[in-house]
């Protein structure tokens, strides 16, 4: 089989989408049945991925250029009337190929088409994007479904949503669960304390949220909740934020720079997939009760590290957490505030949330998520 992979999420800094599709086209390439495997971004195909990256993170370049122009309403419509034409032209001949787009978006293609749809949040909660956002996916979803052959979810509960609201046959989609990297996992203490310590943390001195800076990760809510903790807590176990800022955020941020003069939040921003594994594992507990996730990645890396898990009972959450997970409503804060003083005081719990976490993470990995998309491949090319 022959397969076009796009690659526009692969850009820093990494989303969980951008994440999905860096792992695919990394693992794709050496699969035994996959003839050839080339990725599109950016009406044009990349040779060198690692060229893809860099150019979409330099200011001036074209990724940079588009994100601006899909700010305004105008240059996003003119941008979704216009770049088929030219997808459709720089894929002509490419019918015998298979175009697996794992960001919703389909061109229009002569050959076979695979989306992966992460989640409906566009449609059934619009107020958490940006209203250019909506309108874009608005007009880009409904010719997705007309293009693909076959749409991929990342977990039941976004599958069953996709038939439902969107009406599409339960016969042509699957839920495929994404992976956790070999390098999220327990570390002892004297493994990480350097590279904590270069950061201002110890070893798990410190609550973590992994998530980027929008209304939909409810960080608002969390830190409202974490406020409300005796000071003796919030100042043992500070409240640390990872994640670049995203939409609608000038509200969290101040929020977040009020708590930070008091001491018991730190905001890192966005940092490398190198520092991640060790953040993560050198956590007291991992913090994330979003208001909605089609999967929630950060969820799984954090009880493969073997840090104790709160997070929200609703959408794909509860699944993913698997049983191991302290889950809340993300819109009670008493409940808020209970599940954090637990996830950081209760050792009993603790002990056995971190062992079911790490039993539930480990049947999560992205040799079976790749297996399962080629399995996906070969019913599309029948």
């Amino acid at each position: 089989m022959k397969i076009i992979l796009a690659v526009d999420a692969i850009q820093a800094p990494l989303t969980g989408i951008g994440r999905y599709a860096l792992e695919l086209a990394n693992r794709l390439q050496c699969h035994a049945d996959i003839e050839e495997v080339k990725y599109f971004a950016r009406w044009r195909f990349i040779d060198d991925l690692s060229q893809n990256i860099a150019s979409a993170t330099y200011p001036g370049g074209l990724t940079g250029t588009m994100k601006k122009l899909l700010r305004n309403r105008l240059a996003s419509l003119l941008y979704g009337t216009f770049s088929p034409a030219i997808h459709k032209f720089c894929l002509s001949s490419f019918h015998d190929h298979i175009f697996h787009s794992p960001n919703y978006y389909l061109p229009a293609f002569n050959g076979k088409s695979v989306a992966t749809f992460h989640d409906l949040s566009i449609f059934k909660y619009p107020e958490y994007h940006p209203a250019v956002r909506v309108d874009f996916m608005e007009r880009q979803i409904p010719l997705a479904l007309k293009r693909a052959d076959f749409i991929i979810s990342l977990s039941d509960f976004a599958r069953q949503e996709v038939i439902d609201f969107l009406g599409w046959p339960q016969d042509k989609i699957v839920s495929i669960p994404v992976g956790v990297g070999f390098n999220y996992r327990p570390y002892p203490r004297h493994q990480i304390q350097k590279q904590l310590s270069e950061l201002g943390l110890t070893p798990r001195g410190y609550s973590l949220c992994v998530a980027t800076i929008e209304p939909r990760k409810n960080i608002l809510g969390l830190l409202t909740a974490f406020s409300r903790l005796p000071m003796d807590i919030q100042l043992r176990w500070p409240l640390v934020l990872v994640g670049a800022r995203g939409w609608r955020s000038d509200q969290i941020h101040a929020r977040i720079e009020n708590m930070q003069e008091k001491g018991v939040v730190r905001y890192l921003g966005y940092v490398s997939e190198h520092v991640l594994p060790v953040l993560f594992a050198g956590a007291r507990a991992f913090l994330l009760p979003s208001f909605y996730e089609g999967f929630g990645i950060p969820v799984i890396e954090a009880m493969a590290c073997g840090v104790p898990v709160m997070t929200s009972n609703c959408s794909s959450l509860p699944e993913v957490a698997g049983g191991a997970a302290h889950l809340v409503n993300p819109e009670d804060e008493d409940q808020l505030t209970d599940g954090i003083r637990l996830v950081l005081e209760d050792e009993k719990w603790r002990n056995a949330a971190i062992s079911r976490g790490i039993e539930v993470a480990g049947g999560y990995n992205w040799e079976s998520t790749v297996e399962k998309t080629v399995e996906v491949y070969r019913r599309v090319a029948i």
